[in-house]
């Protein structure tokens, strides 16, 4: 009985179980390995950080981007990290040694989004110079180039279909491109100011945008219109993501907490304070028991669904 008895104890809800400290500033992204118990880290350091979440230990470092850091994403057989920068670069290395296996150039401003095919076949880069551009990520040649979008570029996400692309960034819409005919098909007007991340629900139904003007909405993709909006948050929404399960909406922001939302009644739950400054990135682990953020503290805080 010994065990259900502390168990009773202990307050159910989300609690931090960790911190990963190394970097030596701003930590502004984070993303889980899908296949093995490993966190990946960028920095405004210039590094990325590859972290053993059994130990907590950083396995390696990578250094290659020659400026800060700005996004890392882990294709869906956890085997490839693409990762892009301020120096106008996109990176692709082999997660398993940490080797570099292609350096992506072509924009002409800093990189700040990149995402992975569901197929793992493309890879999609968004940059300050308003262009998206397609890799094929075994060659790492440049497959094709978008353009169309009126501001500079905060976000890019495939739909997990794998035929849209979902862009965001400084002209405050929500941009939907068509990759059968490489054209922009709605944008979608709502936010008072810039996007800065956006995600897709697992069923491609719905999507839901951090922005710059302090709200979280929910879109209908379909209909390109709105469902609802998410507020809560008193300072600029920086990241958001939705558990496997299309349930839950979480969001981090630079009044240094992370929101978790029901995202059928936009009902807020969980409020998670702990970090000293802003929150930039998070990550959701496949259970959807973990939670990784990332902040200008330096600092990546793992949070645990204790139920």
């Amino acid at each position: 009985g010994r065990r259900s008895d502390s168990r009773r104890d202990r307050v159910s809800g989300w609690h931090c179980v960790g911190e990963l400290k190394g970097h030596s500033s701003w930590v502004t992204t984070v993303a889980f390995n899908p296949k093995r118990p490993i966190l990946v880290s960028g920095s405004l350091d210039d590094t990325i950080r590859v972290w053993n979440l059994q130990t907590g230990q950083n396995m390696f470092t990578l250094a290659g981007h020659a400026r800060g850091v700005n996004q890392v994403r882990i294709g869906s057989g956890g085997q490839v990290l693409a990762s892009c920068g301020d120096d106008d670069l996109v990176k692709v290395w082999n997660l398993a040694d940490g080797s570099l296996l292609h350096t992506l150039s072509g924009h002409m401003r800093d990189v700040t989004s990149v995402a992975i095919s569901p197929n793992g076949f493309l890879l999609a880069s968004g940059s300050e110079d308003r262009t998206i551009k397609l890799w094929k990520l075994d060659k790492g040649t440049l497959d094709k180039t978008l353009t169309g979008s009126a501001g500079m570029i905060r976000s890019v996400v495939w739909t997990h279909q794998g035929d849209r692309l979902v862009s965001g960034g400084l002209d405050n819409k929500v941009r939907l491109w068509d990759l059968q005919s490489d054209q922009m098909v709605r944008a979608i007007a709502g936010h008072l100011n810039s996007i800065n991340e956006i995600a897709v629900s697992s069923d491609d139904k719905w999507m839901v945008s951090a922005s710059k003007d302090r709200t979280l909405r929910i879109w209908d993709l379909a209909l390109a219109s709105p469902i609802q909006t998410l507020n809560g948050h008193t300072q600029e929404v920086n990241t958001v993501a939705i558990t496997s399960d299309d349930r839950t909406v979480v969001s981090g922001g630079s009044d240094g907490t992370i929101r978790i939302w029901e995202a059928s009644t936009g009902d807020l739950k969980h409020t998670l304070s702990g970090h000293n400054s802003g929150v930039h990135s998070l990550a959701l682990h496949p259970s959807g028991r973990i939670i990784a953020s990332a902040s200008a503290d330096k600092l990546i805080k793992l949070w645990k669904w204790m139920g």
